[in-house]
């Protein structure tokens, strides 16, 4: 499982936080630092998504209140929840790892791709 053994808030910060609900009525899962993850379709087709990604959004929810340096029981349920739900796990390992190699993933910063 994705979440076992994470103890460091980098690693946390890969994991869902919220979603974006786009005009089509899709949701976008993003990461704590607001980088997308993947996208639901109406029908619950999941689609990962690039983490420099545009998302055109109308509305944004939050999973949880944040983390923390060691986060609660109840967020580590709903994270546990939501990954294992949507399949995210394989995402969310390729990303660790690219982390671990010492690359960073890019953000969309509202004008350009930022890292």
């Amino acid at each position: 499982m994705f979440i076992r053994g994470m103890r460091k808030q980098a690693v946390w910060h890969l994991c869902p936080y919220g979603e974006w609900i786009e005009l089509c009525g899709s949701r976008v899962i993003f990461d704590r630092k607001y980088r997308p993850i993947a996208r639901i379709w109406n029908d619950e087709v999941v689609e990962i998504v690039p983490p420099d990604q545009y998302i055109a959004y109308i509305e944004q929810r939050y999973f949880h209140g944040g983390f923390g340096w060691s986060p609660d029981a109840a967020t580590r349920k709903i994270v546990t929840e939501i990954i294992t739900k949507y399949w995210l796990a394989p995402e969310l390992q390729r990303r660790r790892a690219l982390m671990r190699r010492g690359e960073r993933l890019p953000c969309w910063n509202g004008n350009r791709v930022a890292t």
